[in-house]
């Protein structure tokens, strides 16, 4: 059986053998193989579909409305838009080389979402992915995703500081007395209501680190700064004095007083309708026997606009005081009165806007204390890439079968060589003595044939 297979090739000891004595050469390709794999794998092919991700989440207040302080709307989408690109880019010089536009333009970097709830708090944890050919090295991508990861944070904090409760002088000044008292009064519930937001989250003892001052003292100050009493009672003193601008007083006192003296003229032609309703309601009673109920409402609609005018001329006497023949003098809507309740309103609105600008302060604070970016690890990950050690391990394994395989083939195509030669000497050397044997039995058959020579003298005695 072994002569055999020796006939037909070689045992597998002898590939063993064969493969022993050529080790170095297939672990120095091998090696070789492996190294420049690897080399190719880790500089040319892995940078092309591995990538670099950064998972974080974003802390701040009332982050789980989606919403900044200021009220706009949070898309985690625009993390990885063009712009915030541009600017995450201009933060930091080391960040030069990266092609933000083409980076956009390939869809060479994303971002995605997952959410998760613990009882009834919600938190969102985003990734941003982005394919590391961009970036020159690992630590300058960790450094710039971190930096786009930020925005938001950032945005927060500007948007903190920018919180404005206070009303513009220019539009509060041209504003009417009546809508001057209106804005005022909606100034103070949005404060209060800011601060009752607050501490509906934080809890009233919640301090502001730089000041020491909880929450419920900074609302209590702001309830004290302006009374809403105190807003009603100057609405009901303008309701009254009817006040006007100081340059306006004139001309309203002269209006006023035209309409004293038509209100007049009507009170007395409805007193005199309303002293005739006997007579007259007889004649309509006569007319529209099936419905008396119409007079009723005649004399009541009279009767209601006779006091709605000499309440109104009632009014008017207040507002301009005492009539003397053409002339009136005295009254609530004069000048004086005038400037006295404007520098009432005035120090109200002076009042509300400090309140304003330390609610902006406690704002900034808040979210000062309470935004920040949270990663989950250190540095960005690799993820879609080959393993080095992998490729290696595979390279060297492939390329030593492969070695084995050629160093099989070439042993055994020399062997085949060896004994097609060895065939055919023994052929040559087979064919030599049969040419030699037939040659001596040819020159024996020629000696047999030839005649036979006579005998000697000698012989014949």
């Amino acid at each position: 059986m072994q002569e055999e297979e020796r006939q037909e090739g070689m045992t597998l000891g002898e590939l063993f053998r064969i493969v022993l004595k050529k080790i170095w050469i297939l672990l120095g390709v091998s090696v070789a193989v492996a190294l420049a794999g690897t080399a190719i794998m880790a500089f040319a092919v892995n940078p092309r579909i591995a990538k670099y991700a950064v998972d974080f989440s974003i802390v701040y207040p009332a982050s789980d409305t989606l919403k900044y302080p200021d009220g706009s709307p949070f898309y985690y989408q625009d993390l990885v838009s063009e712009n915030n690109l541009v600017a995450a880019k201009a933060s930091d010089e080391a960040f030069a080389p990266i092609d933000v536009e083409k980076l956009v333009d390939e869809n060479s970097i994303a971002i995605t979402v997952k959410s998760a709830e613990t009882g009834t708090v919600k938190t969102d944890t985003y990734t941003i992915e982005a394919v590391q050919s961009y970036f020159p090295n690992k630590d300058v991508a960790t450094a710039f995703l971190r930096a786009l990861a930020r925005g938001p944070e950032a945005r927060v904090l500007a948007a903190a500081k920018d919180i404005d409760f206070t009303i513009d002088e220019e539009v509060f000044s041209g504003s009417s007395f009546l809508a001057q008292l209106t804005l005022l009064s909606s100034q103070k519930e949005n404060i209060l209501s800011q601060y009752d937001a607050w501490i509906e989250l934080f809890g009233g003892s919640y301090r502001n680190r730089e000041t020491g001052k909880s929450l419920f003292t900074y609302r209590t100050e702001a309830a004290t700064v302006c009374d809403l009493a105190a807003l009603t009672s100057l609405t009901g003193e303008l309701e009254r004095g009817g006040y006007v601008p100081v340059k306006s007083i004139e001309d309203e006192r002269k209006s006023l007083a035209a309409e004293y003296e038509i209100n007049e003229n009507i009170i007395e032609t409805l007193r005199t309708l309303l002293a005739d309703v006997p007579s007259s309601a007889g004649v309509r009673l006569a007319a529209v026997k099936e419905e008396p109920s119409i007079i009723t409402e005649d004399v009541k609609g009279v009767s209601e606009l006779l006091a709605e005018k000499v309440e109104r001329n009632r009014l008017i006497e207040y507002r301009l005081g005492t009539k003397e023949g053409e002339n009136w003098t005295g009254g609530a809507l004069n000048e004086t009165n005038v400037n006295a309740f404007v520098a009432r309103v005035n120090e109200q609105y002076r009042a509300l806007n400090g309140a304003a600008g330390t609610v902006a302060t406690v704002s900034a604070a808040i979210y000062g204390q309470e935004t920040y970016t949270r990663f989950d690890t250190p540095r960005a990950e690799e993820k879609g890439g080959m393993s080095s050690i992998f490729v290696a391990v595979a390279l060297f394994v492939i390329a030593f079968v492969v070695g084995a395989v050629v160093v099989f083939f070439l042993e055994n195509s020399r062997r085949a060589r060896a004994k097609a030669a060895q065939a055919s000497g023994n052929s040559a050397e087979a064919e030599k003595v049969e040419v030699k044997e037939k040659a001596i039995v040819e020159e024996k058959a020629a000696e047999a044939e030839k005649p036979a020579a006579p005998e000697s003298p000698e012989e014949e005695k």
